[in-house]
């Protein structure tokens, strides 16, 4: 569903893209931090933006686009744990388009939600761990234009699960083919630097552009800087 929504936006089939909202609210326990190398910077290198958040926020990235600056804050509630629960971030697009992501292991109800506002419509992928393509719901603008637009809308008829075993199977088939993953190093990168401004931002109050965590600085060779962040309020 979303390599289908990918070509749409390359295509600029939906308007223009606006807004994009991208929410990991899930929960871990006493149960889950009760194993010992979890909740340590040095361990686990991150709480939920780092280790659980991640995986959306990757996706969330491919559809967006380019990002130019991040803008975030981080908190952690548990006594018994170094790494954050809780990150929330602004995030400008270099199209123009704004974003907003909450990443969370304090959420009772869990679930992802990914949502992209367009110019003509609004797509929403609502799920938990997994998705199909009917869960990838569109909502046209109430406007003659917009339920024209609906009229040519129609998602990809094959499901293709976006599980470990499917991600494999199309890095073999690449690697049959000697063709380049549609994941590769400079796009796994992309995501690590957003995710290591994500920390700086937090760490330091500022915003963090793109390009701008370079050789020399604490965040360069450590996602989550030097010395480890606290962010606990007492």
């Amino acid at each position: 569903a979303v390599q289908h929504l990918r070509e749409l936006i390359e295509r600029a089939a939906l308007g223009q893209l606006k807004l994009g909202i991208c929410n990991t609210t899930w929960y871990r326990g006493d149960d889950y931090y009760s194993v010992e190398w979890r909740g340590r910077w040095q361990t686990m290198l991150g709480g939920p933006t780092m280790t659980h958040g991640i995986h959306i926020m990757d996706t969330f990235l491919w559809l967006m686009g380019p990002w130019d600056q991040v803008r975030a804050d981080m908190a952690t509630m548990r006594e018994d744990i170094e790494i954050e629960e809780i990150s929330l971030a602004m995030v400008r697009f270099a199209n123009g388009a704004m974003g907003s992501i909450v990443n969370s292991v304090v959420s009772p109800r869990e679930e992802n939600d990914l949502r992209l506002d367009f110019e003509r419509c609004t797509l929403q992928l609502r799920h938990l761990y997994t998705y199909k393509n009917e869960d990838l719901v569109y909502t046209a603008l109430s406007s003659p234009q917009g339920q024209q637009q609906a009229e040519n809308w129609s998602p990809p008829a094959a499901d293709i699960l976006p599980t470990h075993q499917s991600q494999i199977a199309a890095l073999l088939d690449c690697m049959k083919q000697n063709e380049r993953p549609l994941t590769s190093g400079p796009e796994a990168r992309r995501t690590i630097e957003f995710l290591t401004a994500m920390y700086k931002s937090a760490v330091t109050g500022q915003a963090v552009a793109c390009g701008s965590i370079v050789p020399g600085d604490p965040f360069y060779d450590r996602i989550y800087g030097d010395p480890p962040p606290i962010f606990r309020r007492t």
